[in-house]
């Protein structure tokens, strides 16, 4: 509390082995303001200081008490007082309009015209804005509504794959649903040193020189020891083949390979 509002204060101490004393003292209040939401308007008499303008004034004021007087010949002294103070706020109002209060008096009229003239081109930029951030609204909505389609369209082929057994295309669905497919395809091409090639015709003469030294090699001589004695013959059981011994063939295929010419393939 501020000590301009405290006029007086008192504090009495009480032995009864409490801590707390009792304060007595006087304090000024002051009412708030009450302020005025709707300010008061002025009319701007400023502008009659410009020829053209003073001259309008005149001649709508000079006609309006014309017809004042031609309609109202015989009325009291108050009513016409009051019909004339209607008629100058009216011209004034019509003419002159209302003063701005932030308009400083050193800028003139082109200038505020000027002013008015980018205020008018600002506000319609900002409702193609508007409009703007509306259709980009719309966009946004219709790509979340097509992005979740395509993602129940992918659910749906998964349980498909999964109902038929197509484990490699549920695992590559999967993979893909969860942002773990990375591709394995590098177009950096780096020379002996490991710095990055970066133009066509340097590739190019790289890739050369990389194929001319693991094609060209030279020729190694291999000498090979011949043995006078014959291996033992090794002893191959020519009966049918039994159910088991295609079984164990088919599972020793690899996945994802081409079909032989029995068109057996392994499934996952």
């Amino acid at each position: 509390m501020q000590n301009q509002t405290i006029k007086e204060m008192k504090r009495f101490k009480l032995d009864i082995w409490v801590d707390h004393h009792l304060v007595i003292g006087k304090i000024r209040l002051k009412l708030r303001k009450n302020k005025c939401k709707t300010p008061s308007k002025i009319i701007d008499f400023g502008k009659l200081k410009q020829p053209e303008i003073q001259q309008n004034f005149n001649i709508e004021l000079k006609n309006r008490f014309e017809v004042l007087q031609l309609e109202e010949n015989e009325i009291d002294i108050n009513s016409k007082w009051q019909h004339m103070s209607e008629i100058y706020l009216k011209t004034s109002e019509d003419i002159l309009g209302y003063k701005n209060k932030e308009r400083k008096e050193w800028i003139s009229e082109k200038t505020w015209a000027l002013i008015m003239e980018r205020k008018a081109l600002k506000s319609k930029t900002n409702q193609a804005t508007g409009e703007q951030e509306g259709m980009k609204e719309l966009y946004n909505s219709k790509e979340k509504e097509v992005k979740k389609s395509d993602i129940h369209k992918i659910v749906e082929e998964a349980e498909k794959a999964s109902r038929v057994g197509d484990m490699r295309k549920l695992y590559n669905i999967t993979k893909h649903l969860s942002g773990r497919l990375i591709s394995t395809n590098s177009t950096n091409i780096k020379d002996k040193d490991g710095q990055t090639i970066c133009k066509f015709e340097k590739q190019l003469e790289r890739w050369k020189e990389h194929f001319e030294e693991v094609l060209n090699r030279p020729e190694q001589e291999i000498s090979v020891e011949r043995s006078e004695e014959a291996p033992p013959p090794i002893e191959i059981e020519m009966g049918p083949i039994t159910d088991d011994e295609i079984k164990a063939a088919i599972k020793k295929l690899k996945n994802n390979k081409a079909l032989g010419h029995m068109a057996y393939q392994q499934k996952c």
